[in-house]
């Protein structure tokens, strides 16, 4: 996360260690430290795995922890990747 509050996430497809598709769609989990019990999915992010790399805004108040937790759906959305969690 920069000064200006953007995010960058990348990654890389493995196709020899993972099974995928190239279509599944990246879905990310924002939790602060201030609301520990209100998860919320970050809406409007339309990225797929073929990407593997993202930008996007997000707010922070002054000493909140934010915990990313990352992972992708199919496109028919009946299979989910493992999660992975970013503390920023």
């Amino acid at each position: 996360m920069d000064e200006q509050g953007m995010v960058t996430l990348d990654w890389e497809n493995d196709e020899e260690a993972y099974n995928f598709e190239a279509t599944d769609r990246l879905n990310v989990v924002v939790l602060y430290s201030n609301r520990s019990f209100s998860p919320k999915l970050l809406e409007g992010l339309e990225v797929l795995r073929v990407a593997e790399k993202v930008t996007f805004p997000l707010e922070r108040g002054k000493g909140v922890r934010i915990y990313l937790y990352c992972f992708f759906v199919s496109p028919d959305g009946k299979r989910f990747s493992n999660s992975q969690c970013i503390k920023l």
